[in-house]
């Protein structure tokens, strides 16, 4: 069950915040909805994180963003 939300988190926007119920899925998102968000290819994403651009978690073997260091990032690109 919470795969199911895990996987649906992948697919927010900027603007999709209030979506879902849960303050920790709707706050922690993945990486193909990181870079959809910051309008930047996945692996370019991974490029940014490497470089220190972008903060990231790992989760397991996987890494994870949380929506306000991506808002955070967006700020300085602008």
């Amino acid at each position: 069950m919470v795969t199911e939300k895990l996987d649906a988190a992948a697919m927010i926007s900027p603007g999709d915040e209030a979506f879902f119920d849960n303050r920790i899925i709707s706050e922690w998102i993945a990486t193909a909805a990181a870079a959809a968000y910051l309008k930047i290819s996945p692996n370019a994403l991974r490029i940014m994180v490497h470089r220190g651009q972008v903060k990231a978690h790992k989760l397991g073997s996987r890494l994870r963003f949380r929506l306000r260091d991506l808002r955070e990032t967006l700020q300085k690109r602008s």
